[in-house]
């Protein structure tokens, strides 16, 4: 699934999806079956506990909003004026193969319309990562992170690695 595969890349995802998607209010209680038997291996797989919560569909969750969850904002200007639509935002679990997935907030916007059209996004903003890096100051890496310098002594920092937004709604590294 795509947007697995942008979450596992650690960018940041803002994604319009279906109203049949299901996601967890809550994140569900995981466990490894027991043993049912003699024979067989024993199951090493974390599964879902007995008794967990249904996942809800956005739609559903939705629905059951109460009206001050939901604020008037200004979408974006428009030629006819400025576009102005309800939000709101809850935060879920999506689901990854069955399993619980990342957290994401589920971004909810109605029109203010009498057709009161909706529109369901998932957002995945993972927090910022620090990570060790080495770099050299010579004109020859260029700045790029690289191993010890024979020109000059390689210096130890940290850097935060944020995202911007980019095109189509995925964010990209800067």
């Amino acid at each position: 699934m795509l947007l697995d595969r942008i979450a596992d890349a650690g960018l940041s995802y803002f994604m319009e999806v279906p109203h049949n998607v299901r996601v967890w209010v809550t994140r569900p209680p995981m466990a490894v079956p027991a043993v049912t038997g003699k024979k067989g291996h024993p199951f090493t797989c974390v599964r879902l506990a007995p008794g967990a919560p249904a996942p809800v569909r956005v739609d559903t969750l939705a629905a059951a909003l109460p009206p001050s969850a939901w604020q008037v904002a200004q979408i974006q200007e428009g030629g006819k004026g400025p576009l102005v639509a309800e939000v709101a935002r809850v935060r879920a679990v999506a689901i990854r193969d069955g399993l619980p997935g990342p957290e994401v907030w589920v971004v909810l916007r109605r029109a203010l319309d009498t057709a009161r059209e909706l529109k369901i996004y998932l957002f995945l903003m993972p927090s910022p990562r620090l990570r060790r890096r080495r770099w050299c100051g010579c004109s020859a890496c260029a700045g790029r992170s690289s191993g010890p310098s024979k020109r000059r002594r390689a210096n130890w920092g940290w850097t935060t690695t944020r995202y911007g937004a980019g095109a189509a709604g995925i964010t990209t590294p800067p």
